[in-house]
């Protein structure tokens, strides 16, 4: 949504001034706080994803185990470790599918109601010309 709403009606307005430089180029040498940003968000979902795997599946079924049992600390079972069959990748296709189409669709409305405040703004702005303006005549 910022794209749409901040940065997408900047570029646009660079583009009607006459900026004919490559999208890419024009990106990152007048809005470079935002691509520094959005890379290092990116960046940091690949570094902090790998860690997020099982650990806190074990955590949770030591702290259920503890709860019940009077088995020393050290000594707490473990789950078995993951492993990947057909429905670990029918389920994570699935998700990925789902992230994709919120995104496709999240996309599609923030850029429809971008254009019809972008619309309704330039028919706020244009003058209203009357059947009697020296224009008309």
């Amino acid at each position: 949504m910022l794209n749409q709403f901040w940065l997408h009606p900047r570029v646009d307005a660079l583009r009607a001034a006459g900026d004919e430089r490559p999208l890419r180029t024009l990106l990152v040498r007048e809005f470079p706080i935002v691509i520094t940003v959005e890379t290092l968000l990116g960046l940091a979902l690949l570094f902090v994803a790998p860690f997020l795997h099982g650990s806190a599946r074990n955590q949770a079924y030591q702290a259920e185990v503890a709860e019940h049992s009077s088995i020393a600390l050290d000594e707490l079972p473990k789950l078995a470790p993951k492993e990947a069959d057909a429905s670990t990748w029918l389920w994570g296709t699935g998700e990925t599918i789902a992230v994709i189409a919120v995104m496709i669709v999240g996309y599609w409305v923030s850029g429809a109601v971008a254009r019809r405040r972008t619309a309704a703004a330039t028919a706020a702005a244009a003058p209203a010309s009357s059947p009697g303006d020296l224009i008309q005549a």
